[in-house]
């Protein structure tokens, strides 16, 4: 028993003096170019491969370090590499300020071109403005169901025709109540009515068939109160343009024909 408390304290001052031989540090910070703390940089230290990362203030520490030569990598995503070599002593070992440089690469130019024709579009016109304007010459905001949209989807009803406008939502649907019975929708928070035809308010007690319809309009925000209160919100108003006339005698059939995905 005497031996062993004898070995135990010949151990322990030799531990403590392994320790205390261990007690060199690396202090430093990393900066931008422009002065700033950089966080989050990764600082290796080689041959030891020691890491850690720079705090909010740019500084970075290695602790218990044996005196020798070492080298420190410094890495990180947008800037440049750096490699500094550094001398371990005893005590504290301070790094002069390290200076980072942003890695600026150029991309190489993209060209972009479109060119096609989107035949769901009007290019023009005669009801918002009140006058013949082309899209690009007219200040009003507000979207057009054309009649070749409406062929394509084959909509046999109203609400389904609205779905391509955006920004508008369905209040309630029609009452058949006569006078006020038409559907009411929402415009930029306020309520209109579909009653508009050809420009004119109107009175309906159902909603228009897309069947009798040439286009649609949707004029947006409180422009739309420039054709009068009734029927028209400050949210904007629906413009329906009826089918014209043909000069010649003529007729069309349509059918549609489905199984309900069975």
């Amino acid at each position: 028993m005497n031996r062993v408390i004898i070995y135990l304290m010949l151990l322990v001052p030799g531990a403590l003096l392994a320790q205390a031989q261990h007690k060199a540090e690396i202090l430093g910070k990393i900066l931008s170019s422009d002065g700033k703390p950089i966080e989050g940089i990764t600082v290796r230290l080689q041959p030891q491969n020691i890491t850690t990362s720079t705090r909010s203030n740019g500084s970075y520490q290695f602790k218990s370090l044996k005196p020798g030569q070492a080298k420190l990598a410094i890495s990180a995503i947008g800037i440049q590499p750096h490699e500094q070599e550094v001398e371990i002593t005893d005590g504290k070992n301070r790094v002069p300020d390290i200076y980072l440089i942003e890695n600026q690469a150029t991309l190489q130019e993209i060209v972009i071109n479109g060119k096609g024709n989107n035949k769901f579009t009007r290019k023009q016109s005669l009801y918002v403005s009140k006058m013949p304007l082309k899209n690009m010459e007219n200040a009003q905001s507000y979207a057009v169901v054309t009649k070749e949209l409406l062929k394509s989807q084959v909509n046999t009803n109203y609400d389904d025709a609205l779905a391509n406008v955006s920004g508008i939502d369905k209040l309630w649907s029609a009452t058949g109540r006569s006078g006020d019975g038409v559907s009411y929708y929402t415009l930029r928070g306020f309520s209109t009515q579909a009653a508009m035809i050809n420009g004119v308010v109107g009175i309906s007690s159902t909603s228009p068939d897309p069947a009798n319809l040439e286009t649609i309009e949707v004029i947006k925000g409180p422009s739309g109160s420039l054709y009068g209160g009734a029927a028209v919100g400050f949210g904007g108003l629906i413009n329906n343009i009826t089918k014209k006339p043909l000069d010649t005698v003529g007729g069309r059939v349509n059918y549609i024909f489905g199984s309900f995905a069975q």
